[in-house]
C-alpha cells in the first residue's frame, strides 16, 4: 500500500511539474505533494518538541527528498502555550493556568512521540506568516494510527477548551 501511494504521489508530482514547467511557474514540493489532491502522508524524524503544536525536524518527502530542520505546525488548531513570550496572541494576555495546560500538553506529545512516529500531510497552505510547515498530524504506533486534531480535542490541548 505504501509502495502504491509513493507512485502514485510520484505520478502526480511528475503530471504537476511537467504542467508547471509548461506554464512557467516553479513548484515547490511541498506545495506539489499536496496539489496532487493525494492521501500522501510524509514521515517526520522529529529532534525537538517545542509546545504540544510546533515540532522541528525533517519532512521526508517522497523521492527521498528530505525538507531539514524545519518547524512544523498543524493547520486548524492552536495549543495551549508553554510559556508567556508569544507574541501573536489574539484573545489576551497569557494566563499561569494556560502555562500549566501548556507544558502538560507538550509532555503528552512528547510522550507520545517516544513510542510513535509523527508523519504530516502537506496543508492547503504550505507555510504560515512565520514560515512554519503547515499541515495535518498523525502519530502512528505500531498499528495504531492517532489523529492528533481529535486526540487534542480529546485531552483538552486547544487553546480555549476547558
Amino acid at each position: 500500500m505504501r509502495r502504491w501511494l509513493t507512485f502514485a504521489s510520484t505520478i502526480g508530482i511528475i503530471a504537476l511539474v511537467s504542467l508547471a514547467q509548461s506554464s512557467g511557474e516553479p513548484v515547490k514540493p511541498v506545495e506539489a505533494v499536496n496539489a496532487t489532491g493525494l492521501d500522501c502522508w510524509c514521515q517526520v524524524s522529529v529532534s525537538y518538541v517545542k509546545d504540544a503544536d510546533t515540532v522541528k525536524g525533517d519532512v521526508w518527502l517522497p523521492w527521498d527528498v528530505v525538507l531539514v530542520n524545519q518547524d512544523i505546525r498543524p493547520e486548524g488548531w492552536d495549543a495551549w502555550e508553554v510559556s508567556k513570550r508569544r507574541d501573536s496572541i489574539e484573545a489576551g494576555e497569557i494566563t499561569d493556568a494556560e502555562v500549566v495546560k501548556g507544558k502538560k500538553a507538550k509532555a503528552e506529545l512528547e510522550e507520545l512521540l517516544k513510542t510513535g512516529t509523527l508523519w504530516v500531510k502537506p496543508a492547503l497552505r504550505s507555510r504560515d506568516p512565520y514560515g512554519r510547515l503547515l499541515s495535518h498530524w498523525r502519530v502512528v504506533q505500531g498499528f495504531k494510527v492517532i489523529e492528533m486534531k481529535q486526540y487534542a480535542v480529546e485531552h483538552k490541548w486547544i487553546r480555549g477548551s476547558k
